[in-house]
């Protein structure tokens, strides 16, 4: 298994160092951990503003609902990264390879609304290709990552 890196995390006094996820590795924004069962991201100073007002704004559960996972501000305080988010796992996963038809379709349905909602707040997807959206359990697709920072 190849090494990523690691985040360091200050909790009580002390530094633990959690594993960056290799798909991860690209990402300009921050880096993807793993950390106490959940999954993390470490927010680079640069863009720590830009995903504050974008969470922190209101009626986000609508996006939310609309298919976006939904993410949540930590307390989490990671060496050199000026904010940590948590996404909420999605706990059974298939990708496009596995659809038929007419998950895709759903899925591309999913994408236009979503990014038609989140263009009405001004904001857009960063990545919106299709590898970026999972099926979940409930026959109901969802980002996997928040594209959009």
């Amino acid at each position: 298994m190849r090494d990523f890196g690691n985040i360091k995390i200050h909790e009580d006094g002390k530094i633990i160092e959690a594993s960056v996820a290799s798909g991860s590795r690209i990402d300009p924004v921050g880096k993807v951990f793993h950390y106490k069962g959940g999954i993390y991201r470490a927010i680079i100073q640069k863009y720590t503003d830009h995903v504050i007002k974008f969470l922190t704004q209101m009626g986000l559960e609508e996006i939310f609902e609309k298919g976006l996972v939904k993410t949540e501000i930590t307390g989490i305080k990671a060496e050199d990264y000026g904010l940590v988010i948590r996404h909420h796992d999605v706990k059974f996963k298939s990708l496009p390879y596995e659809w038929c038809g007419a998950m895709v379709q759903d899925t591309c349905r999913m994408i236009v609304q979503l990014g038609a909602e989140l263009y009405m707040r001004g904001y857009s997807f960063k990545d919106g290709q299709i590898f970026s959206f999972y099926r979940s359990k409930r026959n109901r697709t969802s980002t996997k990552k928040a594209p959009i920072f």
